[in-house]
């Protein structure tokens, strides 16, 4: 989609690539016209180097020995290289909307990707050992959670543009346009999320199983949940399992990283993936503009060995409080209060449907007990026991001032 990967200079400058050129074109004949000034600039040496590449010449360099002195550039080739670096010379330009790195989202690297895909390029998955590209990534909860907000909003710009995986014209694959729909829409799954594991456990310990007026608003709204219903949603959620195992053996991942996985794709999706789909709204309404911080990456160098797995770490443990984590701790503390009062009352005995939704409630929890730790930061190493404690009493108290509200 982008993001580790190498593209090719013919391809960045909006071409077809050479299967869909007219027929008699393969030396670059007609291609050429992209060198034009409107498009591309006005630097004469890189329009040359662009012609250069379009018609698959090879360019002539100066060869030097090991032995000889660094090749010197002149006043006049300095001062091009300035103009070409500048944010100016893009102007008047067609770079960020037919070629170059797509502008209008901060995920550029996905819409550079459909628009050369849009022309007919074709992409090719590599493997190489050693890793061909290696990299760092934020360690801290707080950093991780920015950067998946960065990457959710910026797929839901591109669903809002003309890059539209549906609408956009093209030499797509249907398929293709499945694969970008699928890496658009994503965010949007917050919002089942949270109502399948926030509001309906919510309502139902409010309205106490439909004893009240409330109950019986929300009796009409949520329909019991049928024998043929839990056992569709108990299939789909096996299947999808099934298919995420099958992937994980097929790319070489452990399982216990696929399940690592699946914990922090459910804390993500109930915070930055909502808080992504409001900033777009509001964008896409009011004409916001997303605004978004860089992420602090976690140095792969260290300088001793002594230290060197302390402060490498040491942002692990880090807890920053933000807005992200808010609808998340809401979430946890809702199914966990399900949880008990379930058992408290002895409704899980009412039933299937009564069973299925506390093993709901308890497969929520279990997906977001590393969210726990990680907010108690350093103590989750030594009180992780203590957490569980603390949380059972909580809840306990919070089930008991239910019930007299409710009384």
């Amino acid at each position: 989609m982008g993001t580790g990967c190498v593209f090719r200079r013919a391809a960045l400058y909006g071409v077809d690539p050479p299967l869909w050129r007219p027929h008699g074109d393969d030396a670059g004949k007609g291609v050429a016209t992209g060198t034009e000034a409107d498009k591309l600039g006005v630097s004469t040496p890189f329009l040359r180097s662009v012609h250069a590449v379009l018609t698959n010449q090879s360019e002539q360099w100066d060869t030097v020995s090991i032995s000889s002195p660094p090749c010197s550039f002149d006043a006049a080739a300095i001062g091009e290289a300035t103009a070409l670096v500048s944010c100016g010379y893009e102007d008047g330009t067609t770079w960020g909307w037919d070629i170059g790195w797509m502008y209008g989202t901060v995920t550029e690297d996905v819409a550079t990707s459909f628009c050369m895909h849009r022309r007919g390029w074709r992409s090719a998955y590599c493997a190489t050992a050693p890793d061909a590209f290696r990299g760092t990534a934020p360690i801290n909860l707080t950093d991780r959670l920015y950067q998946v907000l960065r990457w959710a909003a910026g797929s839901l710009e591109i669903l809002f543009s003309r890059n539209n995986a549906l609408l956009a014209g093209g030499r797509l694959h249907p398929l293709q346009r499945l694969a970008y729909l699928n890496t658009t829409v994503y965010p949007f799954t917050s919002i089942f999320l949270i109502a399948y594991c926030g509001v309906f456990p919510a309502i139902q310990l409010v309205t106490g199983n439909g004893a009240t007026t409330g109950g019986a608003f929300f009796s009409i709204i949520i329909r019991p949940l049928s024998a043929t219903y839990i056992a569709f949603v108990a299939a789909l959620m096996l299947t999808l399992a099934m298919v995420a195992v099958l992937e994980a053996r097929w790319s070489g991942i452990a399982l216990v990283d696929w399940w690592r996985n699946q914990q922090f794709w459910m804390v993500s999706s109930t915070g930055a993936y909502l808080a992504a789909a409001v900033q777009v709204a509001l964008k896409v309404a009011a004409g916001k503009e997303i605004s978004f911080k860089l992420t602090s990456k976690q140095s792969a160098t260290s300088t001793s060995a002594a230290s060197s797995v302390k402060d490498r770490f040491a942002e692990l443990y880090a807890v920053r409080w933000t807005v992200l984590m808010v609808p998340t701790a809401v979430v946890l503390a809702v199914n966990l209060t399900s949880m008990v009062a379930a058992m408290e009352g002895g409704s899980w005995r009412d039933g299937p449907m009564a069973v299925f939704a506390l093993a709901f409630n308890a497969y929520v929890v279990v997906h977001l007990y590393p969210f726990a730790l990680g907010l108690m930061g350093r103590w989750s190493n030594t009180l992780s026991p203590l957490l569980v404690l603390v949380a059972f009493f909580t809840v306990r108290l919070l089930c008991f001032v239910l019930y007299l509200h409710m009384f």
